[in-house]
Formats: C-alpha cells, sequence, structure tokens
C-alpha cells in the first residue's frame, strides 16, 4: 500500500513539475478534461432523467464537438484577456472594470459564441455525413441570442468578479471552476436543442408522408 502511495505522489509530482515549465499546456489540458468531464455529467443527468437509457451508449461525438473546440478557443480566449490586460491595464477601479467588461461581454462574447456555433453546425454536417453549410449559418440565426443570454446571466457577475476582486494567480482556476458548472448548463442546452430539432424534422417528415 505505501509502495502504492508513493507511486501516486510521484506521478502527481510530475505532473505539477510538467505543469509549472509549460503552463500554457496545462492550461489547456485542465480546459479540455473539464469540458469532457461537463458533457459527460450531462449526458448522465439526461439518462438518470428519462429512465431507461442505455449506459453503454454515449453521445462521442458530442464529446469530441465540445473538446476539439477547447482546444481552439483557449489560446484565443488566453490572448484575449492579456490583449484587455494591456490594453485597460490591471487596476480594480470602476472605469477599468466596466470597460472590461463591456468590451468583453458585447463584443468578444458574441463573436466567440458566433464562431461555436459555425464550428459546431460544419463539424456536425461533416460527422454525420451531410456535408451543407447551411444548417451551420441557420444554427447561428436560430441559437446565437438565446446562447449568449444565458452565457450573460452567468458570465457578466463572474467577469465583474474576476476583472476586480480575483488575484492574478486564481482566475484561471476560478473560471475553471464555474466552467465546469457552466459546461455541464450548456451541453443540457445543446441536448435540448439537438432534441427539439430531431422532434421537429421527424414531424415533418411524416406530414411531408402524408
Amino acid at each position: 500500500m505505501a509502495t502504492m502511495t508513493e507511486s501516486k505522489m510521484q506521478y502527481l509530482d510530475v505532473a505539477i513539475e510538467w505543469a509549472s515549465a509549460n503552463p500554457k499546456d496545462a492550461e489547456l489540458a485542465l480546459a479540455t478534461f473539464i469540458v469532457v468531464l461537463a458533457n459527460f455529467l450531462a449526458q448522465i443527468i439526461v439518462k438518470v432523467k428519462k429512465g431507461g437509457e442505455s449506459w453503454v451508449s454515449w453521445d462521442l461525438f458530442a464529446i469530441l464537438r465540445m473538446a476539439s473546440w477547447t482546444v481552439i478557443s483557449t489560446p484565443i480566449v488566453g490572448l484575449w484577456l492579456q490583449t484587455l490586460a494591456n490594453t485597460f491595464g490591471s487596476a480594480a477601479d470602476v472605469p477599468t472594470v466596466a470597460s472590461k467588461l463591456v468590451v468583453d461581454q458585447f463584443l468578444f462574447g458574441p463573436a466567440l459564441l458566433s464562431c461555436f456555433l459555425l464550428y459546431s453546425g460544419l463539424f456536425d454536417s461533416v460527422t454525420r455525413f451531410s456535408n451543407q453549410v447551411s444548417p451551420a449559418i441557420e444554427k447561428i440565426r436560430c441559437d446565437l441570442f438565446k446562447m449568449q443570454r444565458a452565457g450573460w446571466a452567468v458570465w457578466i457577475p463572474v467577469a465583474i468578479l474576476n476583472f476586480s476582486v480575483i488575484p492574478d494567480q486564481f482566475k484561471i482556476i476560478f473560471l475553471n471552476v464555474i466552467g465546469l458548472f457552466w459546461n455541464i448548463g450548456f451541453a443540457l442546452m445543446m441536448m435540448d436543442d439537438g432534441e427539439a430539432k430531431s422532434r421537429t424534422a421527424k414531424a415533418e417528415s411524416k406530414l411531408k408522408q402524408t
């Protein structure tokens, strides 16, 4: 038992040393892990709520979609936060925090969400072999405001705290903790949206057949 504990501690020490030497890679790995975990938890919640769902069947495409988007977007978000700090400074006074908040939540946020919805639509088209761009454009038109509004309810208070009272060394940890719960809710929202569109498509198909 002691040997196993010592072995685990060695692995932990190696992981900490690697994270210290490669902070950007560690940040990306942590963000990707959180998104994958959140998606698994969201699927578990759906299975428990519905009852009778197979525990063997998992939507791996949904997990891959979110994980791949996280790999793409995390460096962009990190660069954006650095740009905000360079542009407006790191002071916690009201004008600085308000300026960061407005630019972050009302310019960058909707732009990033639009890119995600486009990526999500294209990903679904490719993985389902439809090879059509129009569903991706339609996804932005239908879902952007609804998801952005839900995002503002969470991320505006989070951004205010992050820009004003959270110390620099804890900012990423804070965002990742909030991100775990947000990503669970976001994954559930995506699943509900997918099921609703699937039901609509089936209903339209039946109408055409009659």
